[in-house]
């Protein structure tokens, strides 16, 4: 009998020590984080195999970018890092000469790429669209892309665009008049949200979802829904990295694949629906689905011919298109009327700019919106520009080094290293940006250079909202026509006041945006 109790307790402690060894292999494996990445590290406390990312995720949301400008502002090369599950090492990085290095210099050799893990969390939602593949993949996606931003195709979406703010400003006529809108103000996030999802749903696949006028959750407000819980959630799944896959053995988001799951139906349904199309239809549309799917007919039987490979394409493609437009747009919006409502004497001179070339009538001919009037608004163009500079709508992107580099400042980077950067911080350093926290349009303008001799810094990538390099933004002009056409309108009708000292809480996703919205009190402006 105490032979057994022996025997029982000599392979208990085995098994322990079985237990105790797998559970040090573990932890060094997965905490073998990079060291040899000469660069401060940030001062939250970091465990074995998961890192900082506890105390990430303790930190108020709304003040991660402030904290890591206060954390990289006391550094020499303006980098910091920090550490996330499964050995990921993070450089955090605010120093312009390190990303063009980044973005541009090494970007074209191969150094830097979109990494292989960042691909995998992101995938479900974005495909292998053009945000989320690399090399040839990526050069022949920029390839099938660029024919659809043409001069040509913004003179046509000008005109829905102003159709689409039409519609908007009615809504907000009624609106502000009503108890809510009286009581509660105005979310004008919300509004331009539906606006561009309206604009960029046409031009994209055809089909106007009609969220402008959507007061309660239907069909075209779950597509909406599920779009914004789809790019909240790929941050922290980006953040758990390899680790996600535990993480959801216990804690599974089934929302999460429920929205990917509504997404990815309503969109076939739509390139079914269109593929069955009579051609002799189809060649009439604009949108950009079906000037892609004309590049699909067969000249022999006269029909669309498309195998699944290139259903899943353009599915991808309209996803990544809706991401790139949809969102960035609607909070340049968004920040434009923040700030202006903040600087009323900002305001009036701009309307002041734009009454000069259009008229100073609330109704007005809107066949001036030609592309060449647009283009006539200095002070609106230094308007929009220092708003970008405060809020850039991609407040956080970068690489994955899969090659050792070392950066222009002397820094070596070692492979599997993933290299941030944040125009967000970028713009707000001091010593690059005189009164950098200021809103200052003035600063953009001709007449106040020439007049203090006090220029932006002439560093290409000091300003970087529209991202430059190789994957600089396809779309930066058919944005800044959307939102133009939407302010000029906006303006000539309305006066924007911030709601009762209404004041916005960012927040840190992949796009930046107000996590309790921005309320305004909308007044006619001829009262």
């Amino acid at each position: 009998m105490f032979q057994n109790e022996k025997s029982n307790l000599l392979g208990g402690l085995c098994f322990l020590v079985v237990i105790l060894v797998v559970i040090i292999y573990f932890v060094k494996k997965f905490s073998n984080w990079d060291k040899k990445v000469n660069i401060k590290l940030l001062s939250l406390k970091y465990y074995p195999v998961i890192g900082h990312l506890p105390a990430l995720i303790s930190l108020d949301r709304s003040k991660h970018l402030d904290f890591f400008a206060e954390e990289i502002k006391t550094t020499e090369k303006k980098m910091i890092k920090f550490y996330l599950p499964m050995s990921r090492t993070l450089v955090f990085n605010a120093n312009p000469e390190n990303v063009k290095h980044i973005n541009s210099t090494q970007h074209r050799k191969g150094y830097y790429q979109k990494g292989e893990i960042s691909r995998e969390m992101f995938h479900p939602f974005v495909g292998d669209g053009i945000f989320n593949v690399v090399g040839e993949e990526w050069k022949e996606e920029r390839k099938f892309a660029k024919p659809l931003f043409k001069k040509s195709y913004l003179r046509e979406y000008a005109k829905l665009f102003d159709s689409n703010s039409k519609r908007l400003l009615d809504i907000w006529d009624e609106m502000r008049m009503t108890e809510e809108g009286i009581k509660e103000g105005i979310d004008v996030q919300t509004h331009f949200m539906n606006y561009t999802m309206d604009s960029f749903c046409e031009i994209g696949f055809g089909i106007n979802l009609n969220t402008i006028e959507a007061n309660a959750m239907n069909e075209t407000d779950k597509f909406s829904f599920s779009f914004d819980y789809l790019q909240q959630k790929s941050i922290s799944r980006d953040q758990l990295g390899k680790f996600l896959k535990v993480f959801e053995l216990f804690n599974k988001d089934h929302m999460y694949y429920e929205c990917v799951d509504y997404i990815d139906d309503f969109i076939y349904a739509i390139i079914d629906e269109r593929i069955k199309e009579d051609v002799d239809i189809l060649v009439q549309r604009s949108d950009l689905l079906s000037k892609l799917l004309i590049k699909s007919i067969d000249s022999q039987s006269n029909t669309i011919v498309v195998d699944e490979t290139q259903r899943k394409k353009l599915r991808d493609f309209i996803i990544n298109y809706l991401i790139a437009g949809r969102d960035t747009t609607a909070i340049l919006l968004t920040f434009v009327t923040y700030c202006l409502s903040k600087h009323p004497e900002v305001e009036e001179r701009v309307v002041n700019e734009i009454n000069k070339l259009f008229g100073d009538k609330v109704e007005f001919d809107h066949d001036l919106f030609t592309l060449e009037n647009l283009s006539k608004l200095p002070y609106l163009d230094a308007v929009i520009k220092e708003t970008l500079r405060l809020f850039p709508p991609v407040p956080v992107d970068g690489y994955t080094c899969v090659k050792d580099d070392v950066l222009p400042d002397g820094t070596f980077i070692s492979k599997g290293t993933q290299v941030m950067y944040s125009p967000y911080i970028i713009h707000r350093r001091e010593d690059l940006f005189k009164n950098a926290d200021q809103f200052f349009p003035d600063r953009w303008t001709k007449e106040y250079i020439k007049k203090t001799n006090i220029e932006p810094p002439n560093h290409p990538f000091a300003f970087n909202s529209f991202h430059r390099g190789p994957r600089q933004c396809l779309g930066k002009d058919l944005a800044l026509v959307e939102a133009k056409i939407m302010l000029i309108s906006a303006l000539k009708r309305f006066r924007f006041v911030q709601h009762d000292n209404h004041t916005i809480k960012l927040k840190f996703s992949l796009i930046l945006s107000s996590e309790n919205g921005v309320k305004m009190t909308i007044i006619p402006r001829n009262q």
